[in-house]
């Protein structure tokens, strides 16, 4: 695969950021100037598609007005077990959702997911992906190659093919 194939979108700082990758190797520019590049030369998978987009990301923070006494209930027992301890993290910590800028990479069996803070995610994909879109406000819809043996299988039985769009 010598084809180059590359993506753009407007960055955070409002200047247009460019995806550009090859067989093995995926370059984020801005402006024309590199910014960053991952080399997949070692995985020995090709890659099929990236995108830039968003990922949704829990900050946690710490409450300082979480007190140890108990909070008030039907029975004056203090509760313990898996569940107590659920509901003191819960209490002791409250959620905030940031938008974080990612790069999404998918490979022929992993995915990558690179965020601009530097923290990166992998998973398996169960599916070769042939196309993958930013989705807003996060997130990224994908579209998965349809096998041949599926068609025909679901033209045999008269079933319809199982679905090629999913979300992440």
């Amino acid at each position: 695969c010598s084809a180059l194939l590359s993506t753009v979108a407007e960055g955070s700082s409002g200047e247009e950021e460019r995806l550009s990758w090859d067989a093995h190797t995926v370059t984020l520019s801005t402006a024309g100037v590199i910014r960053k590049k991952w080399s997949f030369d070692q995985e020995g998978q090709v890659i099929q598609w990236a995108c830039l987009g968003f990922l949704e990301v829990a900050a946690e923070s710490h409450n300082p007005s979480y007190t140890s006494t108990a909070s008030a209930s039907s029975s004056s027992r203090p509760i313990f077990g898996p569940f107590a301890h659920v509901k003191r993290k819960k209490e002791n910590t409250s959620e905030k959702t940031t938008y974080e800028p990612a790069v999404f990479i998918f490979l022929r069996s992993l995915g990558r997911i690179y965020l601009k803070n530097g923290i990166d995610y992998t998973f398996g994909l169960p599916f070769i992906v042939r196309k993958a879109w930013p989705l807003s406000p996060h997130g990224v819809m994908i579209q998965r190659v349809l096998d041949r043996s599926e068609i025909e299988e679901a033209e045999m039985t008269g079933d319809t093919p199982l679905p090629t769009i999913f979300s992440l």
